[in-house]
């Protein structure tokens, strides 16, 4: 009994979780003219990507991120002058959106220009191939 109740319980919860709407559409007069199924889905794919740099690692003993608030400019190093040319630079918006996108250069140092992205969060995202690491990063003017 305990397993029936169970399994009619989960049966229920998946159809539930599927979120469907029907949507109603009326001309000027108030007659219903059209009827539509909308199903709710993930609207932005940027967001699994996202979660999976936000996991810790040990990128951080590699890059230094500082930051300058008069200039706009993120300074990117890396210490370790053997995998240079292999990292990766992405931001995210908030809502996960990729805003900038470039390849840290041969030297090791990168100046990544913010000046054009309005105020908000941000993800700075760096990867060396098999390792990211995510910092927030917060314009205010």
């Amino acid at each position: 009994m305990k397993h029936l109740i169970l399994f009619i319980l989960l049966s229920i919860s998946s159809h539930i979780g599927y979120g469907q709407h029907i949507r109603f559409t009326y001309d000027d007069a108030g007659n219903r003219i059209k009827r539509e199924l909308v199903t709710i889905q993930e609207v932005n794919t940027q967001d699994r990507k996202m979660q999976k740099f936000l996991t810790g690692n040990n990128l951080d003993s590699e890059i230094t991120i500082n930051t300058d608030k008069s200039s706009n400019l993120i300074h990117i190093n890396t210490k370790d002058r053997k995998l240079q040319g292999e990292y990766k630079i992405v931001m995210y918006s908030i809502a996960g959106y990729m805003v900038l996108e470039s390849q840290l250069p041969i030297t090791g140092y990168a100046e990544v220009d913010i000046s054009q992205l309005p105020k908000g969060v941000y993800a700075l995202v760096v990867t060396n191939g098999t390792e990211s690491k995510a910092w927030k990063i917060t314009k205010s003017e």
